[in-house]
């Protein structure tokens, strides 16, 4: 149980005290909890002279009674709180303080030569009252008040305790105080606005104004949680409303910080969405959202934690629950949380998009979507094979759109009549041809006589398109062809096809010798 918890279970068992001293009250109290008790439950009603029986008077006070009542609770609220439930309730009083037992001390209050104490004291009649010297330090304490004025100034029914222990007065003024707040929190957002706006709009950047937007209505509710804070200390409220009150602050102001949160990562995905980065890679539009999608729900449980933590409620059982059902949820969904792992890995990396042209270990296609679980491949036979991203992020990919060249690679077979000055003209016109194409690579061509095959005397092309685009190579390729054929028939020779030749020799054979009869 946390100290809040705690201070609010006294505050409500201090209450049930104070009805009961309604019931009971007599003058003066068998224990130090029944008088305190009485007390406050007098003071509460505004019945000050019942409330001034338990004042220790003499000759000299005992005709401002009522009046040293209704002040010794006023100082007692301003300073400290005092529950009744934490008060020796024995008729002899507390007997392991170290003090007599005809005084029992409540509390200290600040005083010109230091902390003065408040007692109790049992009289002659077995009851307790507070001190003489209590009452006689009354009017000074009473005088150091900010708020005596009021107290002085007011009606009796506006000094009454309303709900939870605050005044009326006090009621009353919470919802003037929130007014104010709120007008004057508005302009001072607004003029803060106004300032940044003038910086914002030196500079080349566009997401410093998106951002002045974003904090707009969380600026002016900022302002207001402060100067309500401020404005909160006229009141004059007693120590645990005014931690309350201090707590909510606090927890809301914590609200305002994670709404700007929230609010800035959606002016962060439209800034990003806007980006080159994000036009040339469609696997953002994707990525961008959920990213955002899981940056709302973290901060949401952030603001959640810390706004509980502020209000004083346990968050360690919350944390520790938390990270169980996180387990749980991470082994429930094992393959879909890696499949949106290698999702994110696939859209940072960039190995291909969509519309390439890859190879995915076995498979060949075109990539036709980058979903969130798996990536799906247009194949050559108009099938679609999908591919779990996970696997994907750990697979060998080849992409053939990256490639910056086009490789042209063939043999050319010319018959074996052909003599050596012709092969050496075929050899150089097919450089010159390659060599003088625009759209080939100058700087690696490579043409060579390789050998004596069955059936040819074999040539070895190879070069490099500067054209990417496969239709475009499919045409340049049988541009290539057709000249070759021409220089080929140019020099004298011709293409060699594919043949056998088969020697066949006679054997003359004796005739047989007939057998004789």
């Amino acid at each position: 149980m946390t100290r809040r918890m705690l201070l609010t279970f006294h505050v409500v068992l201090g209450w049930l005290w104070f009805g009961l001293g309604i019931a009971t009250a007599q003058p003066g109290g068998e224990t130090p909890r029944r008088a305190l008790t009485g007390f406050f439950a007098a003071t509460r009603s505004a019945e000050h002279q019942r409330a001034a029986a338990f004042l220790e008077l003499d000759d000299h006070t005992r005709g401002r009674g009522p009046e040293l009542a209704r002040r010794l609770k006023a100082v007692l609220d301003r300073h400290v709180w005092l529950e009744p439930a934490r008060v020796d309730d024995t008729p002899a009083g507390n007997q392991v303080d170290g003090r007599p037992l005809e005084i029992e001390e409540l509390a200290t209050l600040p005083g010109p030569a230091g902390n003065e104490p408040v007692t109790l004291v049992r009289g002659t009649d077995g009851t307790w009252r507070f001190s003489a010297a209590v009452v006689a330090r009354v009017d000074a304490w009473y005088a150091r008040l900010p708020d005596r004025w009021l107290h002085d100034r007011l009606p009796g029914w506006l000094l009454r305790a309303g709900p939870l222990e605050l005044s009326w007065w006090q009621w009353l003024a919470l919802p003037v105080l929130v007014l104010v707040s709120f007008l004057f929190g508005a302009v001072l957002g607004g003029l803060t606005r106004f300032v940044l706006a003038r910086v914002t709009r030196r500079t080349r950047a566009t997401w410093d104004d998106e951002l002045l937007v974003v904090v707009a209505g969380p600026l002016r509710w900022a302002w207001t949680l402060v100067l309500f804070r401020g404005l909160v200390e006229l009141l004059a409220l007693y120590t645990p409303a005014e931690r309350t009150i201090g707590g909510l602050v606090r927890a809301l102001l914590f609200l305002c910080f994670f709404w700007t949160l929230i609010r800035a990562l959606d002016a962060a995905r439209h800034s990003v969405a806007a980006t080159t980065w994000a036009t040339e890679k469609p696997i953002a539009r994707a990525l961008v959202p959920l990213a955002v999608r899981v940056g709302k729900v973290v901060v949401g449980i952030i603001a959640l934690i810390s706004m509980l933590s502020e209000l004083g409620y346990p968050v360690a059982g919350l944390i520790a629950g938390l990270g169980i059902g996180g387990i749980a949820i991470a082994l429930a969904a094992q393959k879909t949380v890696e499949n949106l792992f290698g999702a994110f890995s696939i859209g940072l990396d960039q190995p291909f998009r969509e519309g390439d042209a890859v190879k995915i270990n076995e498979h060949v296609g075109v990539v036709e979507a980058i979903g969130l679980r798996s990536t799906r491949i247009r194949t050559g036979d108009r099938t679609v094979v999908t591919i779990p991203n996970a696997q994907v992020a750990d697979a060998r990919i080849e992409s053939f759109a990256e490639r910056d060249r086009l490789k042209l690679a063939l043999k050319i077979g010319l018959i074996y009549a052909t003599s050596g000055a012709a092969l050496r003209g075929v050899l150089d016109g097919l450089r010159t041809a390659l060599r003088d194409h625009p759209l080939i690579w100058d700087q690696q061509i490579d043409v060579r006589f390789v050998g004596f095959g069955v059936s040819a005397l074999e040539i070895e092309v190879s070069a490099w398109s500067t054209s990417t685009d496969m239709d475009g190579f499919r045409a340049l390729r049988e541009q290539l062809l057709m000249t070759f054929m021409e220089i080929v028939d140019h020099h004298g020779s011709a293409l060699a096809l594919p043949s056998q030749t088969v020697f066949v020799e006679s054997v003359v054979r004796e005739k047989p010798v007939p057998a004789r009869a």
